[in-house]
C-alpha cells in the first residue's frame, strides 16, 4: 500500500476514535451525573423514612395517650353513673 492510502486509513481511525471519545465521555458525565442524582435521592429517602418514622412513633404516643384518656373519662363516667343510681335508690326510699 501506499502511504497516501496509509494517510487516509489513519486519517479515519482518528476521526472514529475521536468521534468515540466523544461518546463515551458523554456517556460518562452522563453516568456521573445520574450517581450524583440518585445519591441525592437517597438522601432525601432516608431523611424521608426518619421524618415519617419519627411521625409514626409522635402519632403512635398520641393515640395511646388519648386511648388512657378515654379509658379514665370512660372509668369515672362509670363511676358518676353508678353514684347517680344510688342517690336515685335512696331517694326513692
Amino acid at each position: 500500500m501506499n502511504n497516501k492510502t496509509l494517510l487516509n486509513r489513519a486519517r479515519k481511525e482518528l476521526e472514529t476514535a475521536k468521534a468515540t471519545a466523544a461518546l463515551t465521555g458523554a456517556k460518562a458525565q452522563a453516568a456521573r451525573k445520574t450517581a450524583i442524582a440518585a445519591k441525592a435521592k437517597l438522601k432525601q429517602a432516608r431523611k424521608l423514612a426518619k421524618f415519617t418514622k419519627k411521625a409514626s412513633r409522635k402519632a403512635e404516643d398520641q393515640a395511646d395517650s388519648a386511648l388512657d384518656a378515654l379509658e379514665q373519662a370512660q372509668s369515672r363516667l362509670e363511676k358518676l353513673e353508678k353514684r347517680a343510681r344510688k342517690r336515685d335508690r335512696k331517694q326513692k326510699r
